[in-house]
C-alpha cells in the first residue's frame, strides 16, 4: 500500500513540477515576445528614415519585414496573455496604437515616393513613434511584472513539489525499515 501511495504521489508531484516548469518557460517567452514588438517598431523607424534619405528599394523590404515581425509578435502575445488572465485592455490599446503607427509610416513612405518631403518632415518632426514607444514602455513594465509574478509562483510550487517528493521518500523509508526489521525478526 505504501508503494502504491508512493507511486501515486510521485506521479502527482511530477505533474505539478511539469506544469509549473511550463508556466515558467511560458512567462519568459511572453517577455521575449513583448520585447519583439518594440524591436520591430525600431526596425520600421530605421527603414522609413533610411528610405527617405537614400530611396533604395531594399529599405521597403525592411519595412515589410518589420511590419510582419510586429504582427507575429502581437499574435504570439494575445492568446497566452488572455489565458493567464492579464488585463487585456492594455494589450488592445497598444495593438491599436501600433496599427495606427504602421498606417502612418505607410503614409510617410507614400509622401517620400511623391517627393513631398516637406510634409514627410513635418510628420517626422512630431515624432509620432515616441508616443507609441512610451505606451509600449508602460505595457512592457506591466507584462514583465505580471510574468515575473507568475514565474515566481510557479517556481515556488515547483520547489514545494520537489520537497514533498523528498519528504515522501523519507517517510516511506522510515516506515519500511522498521517493518522489514520486524518481519525479519
Amino acid at each position: 500500500l505504501l508503494l502504491l501511495a508512493n507511486i501515486y504521489l510521485i506521479h502527482r508531484n511530477n505533474l505539478v513540477i511539469a506544469f509549473n516548469k511550463q508556466r515558467q518557460e511560458e512567462a519568459e517567452k511572453i517577455k521575449v515576445n513583448t520585447a519583439d514588438v518594440i524591436r520591430s517598431l525600431h526596425l520600421l523607424d530605421l527603414a522609413v528614415r533610411s528610405y527617405a534619405l537614400v530611396r533604395i528599394d531594399h529599405f521597403m523590404l525592411a519595412t515589410d519585414s518589420a511590419i510582419n515581425n510586429n504582427n507575429v509578435a502581437l499574435a504570439q502575445l494575445e492568446e497566452p496573455l488572455e489565458s493567464q488572465e492579464f488585463p487585456m485592455n492594455d494589450f488592445y490599446q497598444l495593438r491599436d496604437s501600433v496599427s495606427a503607427y504602421i498606417e502612418l509610416t505607410r503614409a510617410m513612405i507614400k509622401l517620400v515616393q511623391q517627393e513631398d518631403l516637406a510634409q514627410f518632415m513635418d510628420i517626422l518632426g512630431e515624432d509620432p513613434g515616441y508616443k507609441v514607444w512610451l505606451q509600449y514602455l508602460r505595457f512592457s513594465k506591466k507584462v514583465n511584472s505580471f510574468e515575473d509574478n507568475i514565474a515566481l509562483q510557479a517556481r515556488l510550487h515547483y520547489e514545494q513539489a520537489l520537497k514533498n517528493s523528498y519528504l515522501l521518500q523519507i517517510a516511506i523509508f522510515l516506515l519500511t525499515i522498521p517493518t522489514l526489521l520486524y518481519t525479519a525478526h
